[in-house]
């Protein structure tokens, strides 16, 4: 059977941390982020350069927008979700809508975590010890990637080649192994059960140990790989997913929340979410090939609380 290539950029927002600030009226002034988004861009090989091309035109949008002609020198280094003003995100997000970019994402509300599972994301010793949950969102985003790789190409077998963005404490080498390991843990146990607006249980009760894990046969040895953004379009465009998803489930800095970004991005498209939260639960899913614009304010209604 022949073979057919991805490119996956992979980037996050919110912390992986768990240092809540309860008394804390602006979202994380001195404390961990509630939501950990993990977005991925899934991108054939051979139209990877288009990836670039959405940047360019993201630039040029943007510097057009801005006033004072500041655009030029604020954009040097690329698109940045978080230093750019409400009017430059909901532009840029239209921008990656338009080209109707492929998208997964995983968002963990990490305060509903309970305390038993919370402690096993820290178990880690030294200064990355928050990483664990880092690398638990990144097991069911690979998984979410390939299955939708097949979905994409159902004749050829998918081969994918994974650009994270860089840190400090992640070494791509031993990504894989560790992910592995995780699935050997009894502890790593989350229910995934979650509920509707009326209350109702959306789904039975599972475990993640359960569901699928990635096709690493997709995924070759040494395909996982580290780089900035400024190098990596697909990681901008990334960072403009997951921000977007950032901003609809857990709000801005004063924990407004904005699903417009979201809603442009996924303008129509083929994508995936995955979101935990709510109440008793540790964490939810919810996952569809394709939603519309309503669907993604159904889903900020949604987890409303």
């Amino acid at each position: 059977m022949p073979t057919r290539g991805f490119k996956v950029y992979i980037d996050e927002a919110g912390d992986p941390g768990f240092t809540f600030k309860e008394d804390d009226t602006v979202h994380g002034r001195g404390g961990s982020s509630e939501w950990f988004v993990l977005s991925a861009v899934l991108q054939p090989l051979e139209l990877d350069h288009v990836l670039a091309d959405v940047c360019r035109e993201g630039v040029s949008q943007l510097i057009k927008a801005s006033s004072a002609g500041n655009g030029a020198k604020m954009y040097a280094d690329g698109i940045h979700f978080c230093d750019m003003s409400h009017e430059h995100r909901l532009l840029w997000s239209r921008v990656v809508g338009a080209r109707r970019i492929i998208s997964c994402t995983v968002a963990i509300n990490k305060k509903h975590i309970d305390r038993a599972d919370r402690d096993w994301f820290l178990a880690e010793t030294g200064t990355y010890k928050s990483r664990r949950v880092y690398l638990y969102a990144l097991r069911i985003l690979l998984r979410d990637v390939c299955l939708m790789a097949r979905h994409l190409s159902p004749q050829v077998n998918p081969s994918l080649s994974v650009v994270l963005e860089r840190r400090r404490d992640i070494d791509c080498a031993s990504i894989k192994a560790e992910i592995i390991k995780m699935d050997e843990r009894p502890s790593a146990h989350i229910t995934l059960n979650p509920k509707n607006q009326d209350g109702e249980r959306l789904l039975g009760v599972f475990k993640v140990a359960l569901m699928p894990v990635p096709s690493w046969e997709m995924i070759p040895d040494g395909q996982i790989i580290a780089g900035n953004d400024q190098d990596y379009p697909g990681l901008q465009i990334a960072d403009c997913v997951s921000s977007g998803v950032h901003q609809m489930l857990g709000g801005n800095n004063l924990r407004l929340r904005e699903h417009s970004y979201a809603s442009a991005v996924f303008n129509d498209t083929l994508f995936s979410l995955s979101v935990g939260s709510h109440d008793d639960v540790t964490a939810g899913v919810i996952a569809a090939m394709k939603l519309h614009n309503e669907s993604v304010r159904s889903i900020a209604a949604l987890f409303e609380r």
